[in-house]
């Protein structure tokens, strides 16, 4: 059975090493595709409006074709705000799940690695019988 013989065919040791393996890739994708993105999401967000807001204030402040000139420095405070709004949320969605595997996100593929361990164990062990030939 190939990987799991590493362990000098302990099958026990195999297995809660794979298993423990799952749950540090769960906790690996997790951070990799939620909690790292929505940092880096919040400083960006951070700088541009520290960037928009210093727009306002020295009164160079255009949000773009088809929207109206600001008439006063709330005027231009409120749109950088709209705009800023929009650009987060567009940025929120184009930074999720940067990290796959065959278009997975990689703390799924702990499901995956826990069970393979799992069918692993309850084969060797007599439980249940051949599967695909194994």
């Amino acid at each position: 059975m190939g990987v799991f013989k590493l362990t000098g065919g302990n099958v026990e040791v195999s297995v809660a090493a794979t298993m423990a393996s799952g749950v540090a890739l769960w906790f690996i994708g997790h951070y990799l595709n939620k909690i790292g993105p929505k940092r880096d999401i919040e400083k960006a967000m951070a700088n541009r409006s520290a960037e928009l807001h210093a727009q306002v204030d020295q009164g160079g402040y255009y949000r773009g074709e088809g929207y109206p000139l600001p008439t006063s420095l709330a005027d231009a405070h409120r749109q950088a705000d709209e705009q800023l709004a929009d650009e987060h949320k567009e940025l929120k969605s184009s930074m999720r799940f940067g990290h796959t595997l065959m278009f997975i996100p990689l703390q799924y593929w702990a499901f995956v690695v826990v069970a393979v361990a799992a069918v692993y164990y309850l084969r060797v062990k007599g439980y249940i019988g051949p599967i695909f030939g194994f």
